[in-house]
C-alpha cells in the first residue's frame, strides 16, 4: 500500500466520521429541542392542574359553607313555618342530608341518566331543578310525599308523589292506603304504607338506582321490584312487578321504619353504595 493509498482511505474514514459526528450531534439537537418543548409543555400542565385543583378546593369551600348556611337555615322551626304557610298536614318529616351518605352525597351528581332526572320540569308534580338536592326535606300527607330543595330556605317543590285511586300502579300506593312514617339514606326514600290491606307494606324509593322496591306480607302480592324505572313507575306508567325473590315482612300494616349502613354491608354494583339494613315495625311485629 502506498502512502497516497493511505492517505486516501484515512481521509474517507475521517470524513465518515466527520459525517457520523454531524448526524449524531443533529440527532442529539433534536431530541433537546423535544425534551426542552416537553418540559414547557409539562410545566404548563402542572400550572393548570395546580390551578384546577385550587379552583376545585375554592368549590369544595363554597359548597361546605353553603351546605352549612342550609343546614343552619332549614331548621325544624323554620320547616314549621313554611309548611304552615303552603297549609301541609303532615304526617312526618324527615330532612334527608345527603353529605351524611357513604359517599357524601356523590352519588347525586351521577344520576344524569336516570328517569326522574329527565322528567319534564315547572309541572305539578316537578320542580324546576333535576340536580337532586344536598339537602331533602321530605314531607309525608296521608295521600302524598313531597320533596322540596332543602339548599333553597324558600324550600321549593322538587317532586310530588300522589297516591292514586286506581290500582293503575299495580300496588305501588293506591286506593285508601294512608302514609304513616318515612326516612331517607344512601339515595333512598323509604315510605311506611298502612291500612291493613295486602297492598300497604314499604316502598323503597331508591333514587341512585331508579327503581322502586315493594316489600309486603301477601304471598300473592309478594315483596317484589317494579318494572320500568322510578320515574315512570311514580307517574303510572309501566308499574308491573317483577323479580318476587325479595323477603316478605311480617304484617302488611308498617307504622314506622328505620335504615342504618353495616359495617361490611355488601356494595350494590350499581350505585356504589352500601346496601342498608331496613327494619320496619309492623302491627304484627318487627322485620329486617
Amino acid at each position: 500500500m502506498t502512502l497516497m493509498s493511505s492517505i486516501s482511505k484515512l481521509t474517507t474514514s475521517v470524513d465518515q466520521l466527520a459525517g457520523e459526528a454531524n448526524v449524531t450531534k443533529a440527532q442529539l439537537d433534536a431530541k433537546v429541542a423535544q425534551a426542552d418543548t416537553e418540559v414547557v409543555a409539562a410545566q404548563a400542565e402542572q400550572t393548570a392542574t395546580e390551578a384546577a385543583r385550587d379552583e376545585a378546593a375554592a368549590h369544595a369551600t363554597d359548597a361546605a359553607t353553603h351546605l352549612a348556611t342550609v343546614k343552619a337555615d332549614v331548621t325544624y322551626e323554620g320547616i314549621g313555618a313554611i309548611l304552615a304557610d303552603k297549609a301541609v298536614t303532615a304526617v312526618d318529616v324527615f330532612v334527608y342530608d345527603t353529605s351524611l351518605d357513604s359517599d357524601g352525597g356523590a352519588w347525586r351528581k351521577r344520576c344524569q341518566q336516570t328517569s326522574w332526572y329527565n322528567e319534564p320540569l315547572n309541572t305539578a308534580t316537578r320542580g324546576s331543578r333535576r340536580e337532586f338536592p344536598a339537602v331533602a326535606v321530605i314531607v309525608a300527607e296521608a295521600s302524598r310525599v313531597t320533596i322540596y330543595d332543602g339548599d333553597d330556605p324558600a324550600l321549593p317543590m322538587w317532586k310530588v308523589i300522589n297516591r292514586v285511586s286506581t290500582t293503575t300502579y299495580e300496588g305501588f300506593w293506591f286506593g285508601s292506603q294512608n302514609l304513616n312514617a318515612l326516612t331517607a339514606g344512601q339515595g333512598r326514600i323509604l315510605i311506611a304504607i298502612g291500612s291493613g290491606s295486602s297492598a300497604s307494606g314499604l316502598r323503597v324509593l331508591d333514587f341512585a338506582g331508579d327503581e322502586i322496591q315493594r316489600y309486603t306480607a301477601d304471598l300473592k302480592i309478594g315483596s317484589t321490584f317494579f318494572t320500568g324505572t322510578l320515574g315512570n313507575i311514580v307517574n303510572g306508567v309501566n308499574g308491573i312487578c317483577r323479580d318476587s325473590g325479595l323477603s316478605p315482612i311480617i304484617n302488611h300494616t308498617v307504622n314506622d321504619v328505620a335504615m342504618t349502613v353495616l359495617p361490611n354491608a355488601p356494595v350494590d354494583p350499581a350505585t356504589g353504595l352500601p346496601v342498608p339494613t331496613i327494619a320496619v315495625a309492623t302491627a304484627g311485629g318487627v322485620s329486617a
